[in-house]
């Protein structure tokens, strides 16, 4: 999570999904811990603009939640799939991360949606 309150857009380009011209965040926090912390994705392709999914995380100490999505361009990414990666745990007082859950859904851009074509995990 952040502790500091941020409102900030960004242009991301097509990172390799096909049929896109760009692809446009909104970030959001509400700086304190439990608080609304997310990003908004919205995808053009020229003509239209989609808003095809928000990504929430957060954390109230010690624990967290992670939800991060990785674009074929990425270093993580897939050619032609998006991967949505979470995890959710707990700081312990070893110092080391304690993951309770975590998830992987694979996407395909079908050109108005992303459509699941595989979810892993111990989470929904």
């Amino acid at each position: 999570g952040n502790l500091g309150t941020y409102l900030e857009t960004e242009s991301l380009g097509k990172k390799g999904v096909d049929g896109l011209k760009d692809i446009f965040t909104i970030r959001f926090s509400a700086g304190y811990c439990g608080g609304a912390n997310g990003t908004a994705y919205f995808f053009w392709d020229g003509k239209t603009l989609f808003h095809p999914l928000t990504l929430n995380e957060g954390f109230d100490a010690p624990y967290f939640w992670r939800n991060d999505l990785y674009f074929p361009a990425d270093s993580l990414g897939k050619k032609g799939c998006l991967i949505n990666k979470t995890e959710s745990g707990y700081y312990g007082d070893d110092d080391l991360v304690h993951v309770e859950s975590w998830g992987k859904i694979t996407y395909k851009w079908d050109g108005k949606k992303l459509v699941a074509t595989k979810k892993e995990g111990t989470t929904d």
